[in-house]
């Protein structure tokens, strides 16, 4: 059998079904120089390597597009769709949350955090030096579940988002602290009276989006806890694969599959 990547290995996933070239053996330091400076180590380095002026094309190319789009839902829509975000910042929920506080199509009810790319403690910290820093501070988070319904510990990956969940590209934090505390009372609850009064009161923009990027156990439990709420939103998750024991599957659908 052929070995697998990284990720089957960590997971212990059959590897026949991994779709992912294996990754070359490194030979011994002795027969030549530092392995981190091989072309085949250097993938998740190049990033950091381009001009500063790439990224910005790039950025600004992204954003048009993702403004024509926003601005056409909004012209056809007539309203704002509001949504609730559930995530766990990490870099990749750090643009979530950026993009839902700013598009003109969306109604921002506020976040919840899990515990998932980092523990739930960095994520709810995360998510508020994020909104502070992008001018987004008048949107609430609410701390959520620190670990999954039917595990003992929470899983993470400090390897990929690093010791906060939100390192720069040479380790520890970037953004600067928020002195703003998260909502008080349970994510459950919070989560349900914001969207019962959003649905209550604001009948005509139709029912809420709940937005899930990370783990779903505060979806899970806000199901069960208030079972009505599910005449009042639609769920958006982030996961796929289920069944499909390889790398293929996205993080979350590994580790937390209870909820799904």
């Amino acid at each position: 059998m052929q070995p697998g990547c990284r990720l089957c290995n960590a997971f212990n996933l059959p590897t026949h079904l991994c779709r992912r070239p294996a990754r070359p053996a490194v030979p011994p330091r002795s027969t030549r120089g530092c392995w981190s400076q091989q072309p085949q180590y250097q993938v998740r380095r190049c990033i950091h390597r381009l001009p500063h002026s790439t990224l910005q094309s790039s950025c600004s190319h992204l954003q048009q597009q993702l403004s024509a789009m926003v601005d056409a839902t909004a012209a056809k829509t007539g309203t704002l769709k509001p949504v609730w975000l559930d995530c766990d910042p990490g870099h990749d929920d750090a643009m979530a949350i950026i993009l839902a506080g700013y598009s003109p199509a969306l109604k921002l009810l506020g976040i919840s955090t899990v515990a998932s790319n980092q523990v739930v403690e960095k994520t709810t910290r995360n998510a508020l030096d994020v909104l502070d820093l992008c001018g987004l501070s008048h949107v609430g988070v609410v701390k959520g579940q620190a670990k999954p319904l039917v595990r003992d510990l929470a899983l993470t990956c400090p390897q990929i988002h690093g010791e906060t969940g939100l390192d720069g590209p040479h380790g520890g934090p970037v953004l600067p602290h928020s002195q703003r505390q998260p909502l008080p009372g349970k994510a459950v609850n919070v989560m349900f009276a914001a969207i019962q009064q959003q649905y209550t009161t604001y009948p005509q923009e139709g029912k809420v989006q709940l937005i899930c990027t990370g783990a779903l156990t505060n979806a899970a439990l806000l199901l069960v806890v208030y079972p009505e709420v599910k005449d009042m939103i639609d769920i958006t998750i982030m996961g796929g694969a289920i069944g499909v024991r390889h790398c293929a599957m996205v993080y979350i659908t590994v580790c937390y599959p209870c909820c799904i």
